[in-house]
């Protein structure tokens, strides 16, 4: 197929990296429903079974040494541990979702960049016939001299070189962004957790002159993904 035509490829990445942007506007990038459901479907199903272990452990228990306060003892112990276990699971669920908002972050600015080099090239060749008609008919003269501008290949050349100029420039602060967006979520995340405050207070802790004033170290810590 010529260059100058869409290829099926070019088609499915151009309705991927929509899709990416509808759900990016929408505050939606990262696990799916059926994603985020299946992933507590998995901890709920662990969960479970461990507390059915654990409540025929006591009741065994309280059978062979007919001291049923030492099993209801065991039963509270074991309820705290599934409170953990389910806290532990919200923050599995979070951080993933995360992972997956910044990976797909980073596959529209690989679809972004793919897509205008595609596109490049199908102008490319769109170009091409006329200027090696315009190249045969001078006879191999400099256009430059003869319209006292830059030549056509010239144009074509400062042309490109801009836009890839731009691309870069474009895709640096997209990146930044993306990065300074996940360093965000990580560290309000961490700060509830551990300092026990709720998002609001996270995040305005993160945008203050207090969190200006930590240490790089401990600003890192807060804002790697471990």
């Amino acid at each position: 197929m010529p260059a100058y035509f869409k290829s099926d490829l070019e088609k499915d990445q151009a309705k991927r990296l929509k899709e990416l942007q509808r759900r990016e506007e929408l505050g939606a990038l990262g696990l799916s429903d059926k994603e985020r459901a299946a992933l507590n479907d998995q901890f709920s199903g662990a969960q479970a079974q461990a507390a059915a272990q654990q409540k025929a452990l006591m009741g065994q228990y309280s059978a062979q040494t007919g001291q049923p306060g030492q099993a209801a003892l065991g039963m509270v112990a074991a309820g705290e541990a599934q409170r953990n276990l389910a806290a532990q699971q919200a923050q599995a669920v979070t951080q993933a979702d995360i992972a997956e908002a910044e990976k797909q972050r980073q596959e529209m600015i690989d679809l972004q960049a793919a897509l205008s080099e595609q596109k490049r090239a199908r102008q490319e060749a769109l170009v091409a016939p006329l200027t090696q008609g315009i190249e045969a008919f001078v006879g191999g003269q400099n256009l430059a001299a003869l319209s006292g501008q830059p030549g056509l290949l010239e144009q074509r050349q400062i042309k490109k070189s801009t836009e890839a100029a731009q691309k870069a420039a474009d895709l640096a602060a997209q990146t930044a962004k993306n990065d300074a967006m996940v360093a965000q979520a990580l560290a309000v995340s961490r700060m509830q957790q551990e300092w026990g405050l709720t998002p609001q207070q996270a995040e305005a802790f993160y945008k203050s002159s207090d969190w200006s004033n930590l240490s790089p170290e401990t600003q890192s810590y807060y804002t790697r993904i471990k």
